[in-house]
């Protein structure tokens, strides 16, 4: 997996489409540049974290049909939440305005329709030909370490009580693990 699916050009393409540019790319404002390029290469990377966590490989990914598609789509929700904003405050404020200049309601619909991160926890993905794509099973040894494995994830268990310890020991060194409270100032 040497880099995103997609290029910047064609992730600019993309983002003159949702705009309806009569132009094309070519009339995207140059402060957008950085806006794509940031927001493109964090699409990506995410799309990756999510699926590599779930238990894909590199090479299953690149092989997933929808993939750039939904690069194309995450990027263009985060470059035009980047974008608003940018240009929100280029404007000088006027007496009245709103002083936090607030993305108009339609954008905000458009970012929350384009941002498909939530979709990637539980999406079912297929190659070219249909065919479902497995994560690799995990480990049970590596399981029970605690590894990277594939499924629903859990929210349980994100806020731990003040003084416990934020990793679990390997199980070789459990006899030199602090104990919860140890070492706490009062």
């Amino acid at each position: 997996m040497p880099g995103p699916w997609l290029t910047d050009q064609e992730v600019r393409d993309r983002l003159a489409a949702i705009l309806q540019l009569q132009g094309g790319a070519a009339d995207l404002d140059p402060f957008w540049d950085e806006s794509i390029t940031r927001g493109h290469s964090a699409a990506w990377k995410a799309i990756r974290s999510i699926l590599v966590g779930r238990g894909y490989t590199a090479v299953q990914l690149d092989s997933w049909d929808e993939r750039k598609e939904y690069e194309s789509d995450i990027a263009a929700a985060w470059i035009l939440r980047d974008g608003a904003a940018d240009q929100t405050d280029r404007f000088p404020r006027q007496e009245g305005d709103n002083s936090d200049y607030e993305v108009p309601a339609d954008v905000e619909v458009t970012i929350r329709h384009l941002d498909r991160r939530a979709e990637l926890y539980t999406l079912t993905l297929v190659d070219g030909n249909g065919a479902i794509i497995a994560p690799l099973p995990v480990d049970p040894a590596v399981a029970a370490l605690g590894g990277v494995g594939h499924g629903s994830l859990s929210e349980a268990g994100d806020f731990l009580p003040l003084g416990t310890p934020t990793r679990r020991p390997c199980p070789d060194q459990l006899e030199l693990a602090p104990r919860v409270g140890r070492g706490v100032m009062r």
